[in-house]
């Protein structure tokens, strides 16, 4: 005996929060692409209906802050962020897009008083952040004289600790040069150990930072 089922039956929530999202009076159909790619349920549509109703400017920016969600929380941490006076629609879409809490807000609030500079700089530091881990490195790494707040934001983003500023102040205490390629090498550093391999690489003759950067790096396994 054979089972007929329905298409329309199948779960397909990818086509629920396109139609969600229509229905709410989201605005451009690239938009709501963009919004609801790869949506495991109507959660996108929403958060994005939730950021509307706050406030949030620019269906672009409302589709790149909610897209993927999983529930309110990029909706309620860019309300937090906006509040505590974050500029720019699209730098608090940056900062609190993927979030699962407020805590990219709170991050970023501490960042900015500490006297981080640039909103894509302090969005591009505290997003998808846990904690306020990074801001914490970030002043740190500032404190220790690391040089370009995006270099800071590059070095400190989604740590959990401030082994990365450890790490660098070591590698630079050590003649590593660039401060982009410092970031680099240290990003992600949960110990001193990237700053250790590249003095060994380079007393090994190893030639390019950059290349001692991504030799020794321990971005690879966070991501």
């Amino acid at each position: 005996m054979s089972v007929l089922v329905s298409l329309s039956a199948l779960a397909n929530p990818v086509a629920d929060c396109t139609n969600l999202a229509a229905a709410n009076g989201f605005q451009g159909w690239d938009q709501i692409a963009v919004l609801c790619r790869g949506a495991q349920s109507t959660a996108p549509a929403i958060c994005a209906k939730a950021a509307v109703n706050n406030g949030f400017q620019g269906w672009n920016n409302v589709a790149a802050l909610c897209a993927r969600a999983r529930s309110n929380a990029p909706a309620t941490c860019a309300q937090i962020a906006v509040n505590n006076g974050f500029q720019g629609w699209n730098n608090v879409a940056a900062l609190c897009g993927g979030a699962q809490s407020s805590a990219p807000a709170t991050c970023a609030q501490i960042a900015v008083n500490n006297g981080f500079q640039g909103w894509n700089n302090v969005a591009a530091l505290c997003t998808r952040t846990q904690s306020n881990a990074p801001a914490n490195c970030a002043q740190i790494a500032v404190n220790n004289g690391f040089q370009g707040w995006d270099n800071v934001a590059a070095l400190c983003t989604r740590t959990q600790s401030n082994a990365p500023a450890t790490c660098a102040q070591i590698a630079v205490d050590n003649g590593f040069q660039g401060w982009n390629n410092v970031a680099v090498l240290c990003a992600g550093a949960t110990s001193a150990e990237p700053a250790t391999c590249a003095q060994q690489e380079v007393n090994n003759g190893m030639q390019g930072w950059g290349n001692v950067a991504n030799a020794c790096t321990e971005r690879g396994s966070r991501h």
